[in-house]
């Protein structure tokens, strides 16, 4: 069925690929991020390997939302020199961090104080 799906809807593959090259840059930003090498003795203790990982996605988490808040930032400034909000077509696949925070153990809701709720 998958496969049927990926071969005759053009946008269930559009949209498939669009997911993994995001998945894709995640893991550029953790490797541009994590340069350095894991210590043998950590490499041998999957609990050590969990916890480099989790800082790892941590701080790649820690990069996308300044990012994100850097992009609205100038997103808003332009929409108010401009007088209005910004066209959608501008922007392209950006997605603000509006109703979903990420946390240690999950996603947490909250709202931005910018725009609609998504």
């Amino acid at each position: 069925m998958f496969l049927c799906d990926y071969f005759l809807n053009d946008v269930f593959r559009r949209e498939l690929l669009r997911v993994l090259n995001r998945g894709e840059a995640v893991n550029a930003l953790k490797r541009a991020i994590y340069t350095g090498r894991i210590a043998s003795h950590q490499a041998k203790q999957s609990e050590e390997m969990q916890a480099v990982a989790d800082a790892l996605s941590l701080l790649a988490n820690i990069v996308m939302a300044w990012n994100t808040a850097q992009m609205q930032q100038v997103l808003d400034h332009w929409a108010q020199r401009r007088g209005g909000r910004v066209p959608p077509e501008l922007i392209g696949r950006s997605h603000r961090l509006e109703r979903r925070a990420s946390t240690c153990v999950g996603y947490s809701e909250s709202r931005s104080s910018t725009g609609p709720p998504a």
